[in-house]
């Protein structure tokens, strides 16, 4: 798993993604999918400062987003 890590990081930085964004990056990896609140919960950062690094990832196509609609309080990624 530390191989496949370290493959997923320096794909991350060809995208120039940040520390943080690395680690969210990880984090839905490793759980195959995860909410904002479960984000927060597992990291100390900021509420929108996870839903710009998400949009950013969903952007580069490096995630997607799952969802009914734009407000779906269940959305995950």
């Amino acid at each position: 798993m530390a191989i496949k890590k370290e493959v997923i990081i320096e794909k991350a930085k060809r995208f120039n993604l940040n520390k943080r964004q690395q680690e969210i990056l990880l984090y839905l990896i490793e759980e195959k999918r995860a909410s904002v609140e479960k984000i927060l919960r597992n990291f100390k950062f900021v509420r929108r400062t996870v839903q710009c690094d998400l949009s950013k990832m969903i952007a580069l196509k490096l995630i997607k987003e799952v969802a009914r609609s734009k407000t779906d309080p269940t959305k995950c990624y």
